[in-house]
């Protein structure tokens, strides 16, 4: 499976935005599986991640990462949030939280809460992390999704590994949008 990030012009239209759904859970009671989902796009200045997930009680240290591969296959970014606010972004070993743009939501309904963000990262230090000189269509980069606490699930997860390992990292590709 290859998700796109779409390469758009201004800001994102989420609703026409692909979402890559967190659906991987290893060894988790089918009620402790929570749902989860990501959406991801470059523009011309940023590196755009919206991270959200649906629980019926998110504990404060509930956790949504979006893990990207460098050029040796290990994670060279991780950005992260939690239910409770806290947020943090690494890239190339370095912490960069204070280049990290963070806008949270909660919510609810009938099915229970809602939590999540919108995290932007400058597209230069994203590229550069990741070992990308020149964003193009049908460029590949490697990374995850991985959702933790209550339980660990992942977008993608084949691997007897752990999900933030890059043996469980999948495909993501650069898109024209």
């Amino acid at each position: 499976m290859t998700y796109n990030v779409c390469m758009i012009s201004g800001e994102p239209r989420y609703d026409s935005l692909p979402v890559l759904m967190v659906d991987r859970y290893r060894n988790t009671p089918v009620n402790d599986r929570m749902a989860a989902e990501a959406q991801f796009c470059l523009n011309e200045t940023e590196w755009i991640a919206r991270l959200w997930a649906f629980e019926t009680a998110p504990a404060p240290e509930s956790r949504m990462e979006a893990l990207f591969a460098g050029e040796d296959g290990r994670a060279a970014v991780r950005m992260y949030l939690t239910a409770g606010g806290a947020f943090g972004c690494e890239a190339a070993g370095r912490d960069v939280k204070e280049a990290l743009s963070v806008y949270a939501f909660t919510g609810g309904d009938l099915q229970g809460e809602y939590w999540g963000g919108v995290l932007r990262l400058p597209r230069e230090l994203f590229l550069d992390a990741v070992g990308i000189k020149t964003p193009e269509k049908g460029t590949i980069l490697m990374g995850n999704v991985v959702k933790r606490i209550p339980s660990v699930g992942a977008a993608f997860w084949e691997a007897p590994c752990d999900a933030d390992a890059p043996e469980a990292f999948g495909a993501f590709e650069l898109i024209d949008y």
